[in-house]
């Protein structure tokens, strides 16, 4: 057998997505070119919008019926028929699927709804296990049992919905209007929720208790990312804020703006040598929003720092196109950037004042996809939960914005908060994180709001809170070196024997990574997993995520061959 779980779908189209959220799942997985003998292959199937040859459904009909498991994404008719369910014909534009908790597959921690974008086909037969709104009474997620098989039909646009939410152009040049995301479910990491949601479909279809790469390294389930723009700030407001991170023992990373730095090149790398990140903050404010620009100023910060820049934030948050911005850093060597994220309202009359929120569908790290070619842009986006600014300023601030010609908006852009006020806020997003939602957050401090004693206080209570809650906390950088270290992490002839209970597999990575997690069912068929790491038995922690129960084992990885294996005999 190639593979327990498999993917198959054509290259230059937006199925891609579909490859990056098993990735960002960390599922072992194998991308076939072919779909014969699929029954001796694999043992679940996840196709993305294809119109299959008369033999690939003779191929696909024979899987199901032997036992096998197909996950179909929007499937064409002669494709959904052969299995029971039929497409009307009909489709829904845009709208949401509806999160009832009536199966174990919603079992994602929330129940609701969540947006969707894109035209939705209207099927009839099989099982609705989630619903489609307002078309309330066909499914979003339709399962049928074939056979010794089961397919499921994704009858919403998967792709178009995460490209949607997460690659929004801007209308007036920044990122404050660069979200779809509706105000009332921006508390909700939509498509974080969106990725378990479908990878439950496999979990609860297979008869293999599979093992999936953790988020986070060392067991812990929330991330906290900490840093702040420059804007001006001199050494005598770096100083205090270096103090501020010694007290609190916080990493932090300093997004330095080239053009008028009142930095010197030894403050800069005084500033480096204390552990601060130095990534750049382009300003294109008074500036042409060019690829130019951009590599001057990217030179620049490189040679006040003395060091190779890898991420970046834009000054005001400024945004374009997704073929601008993130191709720029992708072409000059960046690897992540953290511009989105934060959503303004417009001003006009009763709009409420601005709001955290993951505006952006989540707050796990996602790669940009080109939407020309649909390649993947080498680039990290780690989206922004709040700018430091909205929460102190007043609630009646406006900021007009024009920086594209002939386009002029304003926006309410404070809520005038008091530091515990805005802790209290905070707090609240860190504990549905670490408790139901398991994802990031990222807080841009500014230097000069923290050396005027706006914002110290509620620095000093994140820290110590997600400390004491047993929370993460990362600069950008580590961040980002992580998660691409994470998806380089292979597993290799990864084995199920279902007479003796026992899934084997290698994990293998590029670089070393420190304390990697990894998570397996705790039981089977009432059976407590034992973990095993190149033969030795190995402790983990028992954890419930999203109502199920898992073996959290944590390993070092690196270029050498680990081997594991989880038995429940």
């Amino acid at each position: 057998m190639d593979s327990v779980l498999a993917l198959y779908y054509k290259d230059g189209t937006k199925d891609i997505i579909i490859e990056e959220a098993i990735k960002a799942e960390g599922l072992p997985y194998t991308r076939l070119e072919a779909l014969d003998n699929l029954e001796e292959r694999v043992k679940a199937l996840i196709l993305g919008e294809i119109s299959p040859s008369s033999s690939q459904l003779g191929n696909l009909k024979t899987f199901v019926e032997s036992g096998g498991v197909l996950i179909a994404i929007r499937p064409n008719n002669r494709l959904s028929k052969i299995f029971g369910i039929e497409d009307t014909g009909q489709v829904q534009k845009d709208g949401y699927i509806i999160l009832k908790g009536e199966n174990s597959y919603e079992d994602i921690s929330y129940k609701g709804k969540l947006q969707i974008f894109g035209f939705s086909k209207l099927y009839v037969g099989g099982e609705n296990i989630v619903h489609l709104s307002p078309s309330e009474r066909f499914g979003g997620i339709i399962k049928n049992q074939v056979g010794k098989g089961i397919i499921f039909v994704v009858a919403y646009d998967f792709s178009t919905t995460f490209l949607t939410i997460q690659q929004q152009n801007s209308q007036v040049g920044r990122a404050y209007d660069a979200s779809m995301v509706e105000v009332e479910l921006s508390d909700v990491p939509q498509l974080d929720l969106m990725r378990r949601l479908f990878v439950n479909l496999i979990l609860e279809g297979l008869d293999v208790p599979l093992p999936k790469k953790w988020y986070f390294p060392g067991g812990y389930k929330a991330l906290i990312l900490l840093g702040g723009d420059q804007d001006g700030a001199n050494y005598n407001v770096m100083n205090a804020v270096i103090n501020l991170l010694k007290g609190c023992a916080a990493p932090y990373t300093l997004f330095i703006t080239p053009r008028d730095q009142p930095l010197s090149h030894d403050e800069i790398r005084e500033i480096s040598q204390t552990g601060i990140e130095i990534a750049v903050h382009p300003n294109f404010v008074g500036y042409p929003f060019t690829e130019e620009e951009f590599k001057a100023q990217l030179k620049k910060a490189e040679e006040d720092s003395g060091i190779r820049i890898i991420g970046s934030r834009n000054h005001c948050l400024r945004w374009e196109k997704i073929t601008d911005m993130p191709v720029w850093l992708e072409k000059h060597g960046l690897q992540y950037d953290s511009t989105l994220g934060c959503n303004l309202p417009i001003d006009k009359p009763g709009e409420n004042p601005p709001k955290l929120g993951y505006f952006v569908g989540g707050g796990l790290p996602f790669f940009f996809i080109h939407p020309e070619n649909f390649r993947r842009i080498d680039v990290l986006e780690e989206p922004l939960l709040v700018s430091d600014d909205m929460l102190w300023l007043s609630s009646d601030r406006t900021l007009t914005v024009n920086d594209i010609p002939n386009v002029i908006k304003t926006f309410k852009a404070g809520m005038g908060l008091s530091q515990e006020k805005a802790f209290q806020l905070i707090k609240r997003f860190i504990d549905d994180s670490l408790e139901k939602y398991y994802t990031v957050q990222s807080y841009d401090f500014h230097p000069f709001y923290l050396w005027k004693r706006m914002s110290d206080r509620c620095f000093r209570k994140i820290v110590k809170y997600s400390k004491n809650k047993g929370v993460l906390i990362m600069n950008h950088r580590e961040w980002n070196n992580y998660w691409r270290s994470r998806e380089e992490v292979r597993y290799v002839n990864l084995t199920w024997n279902p007479l003796t209970k026992t899934l084997e597999f290698i994990i293998q990575g590029k670089k070393k990574v420190k304390d990697m997690t990894f998570l397996a069912p705790l039981l089977y068929k009432g059976t407590k997993a034992k973990v095993y790491i190149n033969d030795v038995p190995v402790a983990f922690k028992k954890e419930r995520i999203c109502q199920r129960l898992y073996a959290f084992f944590t390993t070092d990885i690196g270029p050498e061959k680990i081997r594991v294996k989880i038995s429940y005999q």
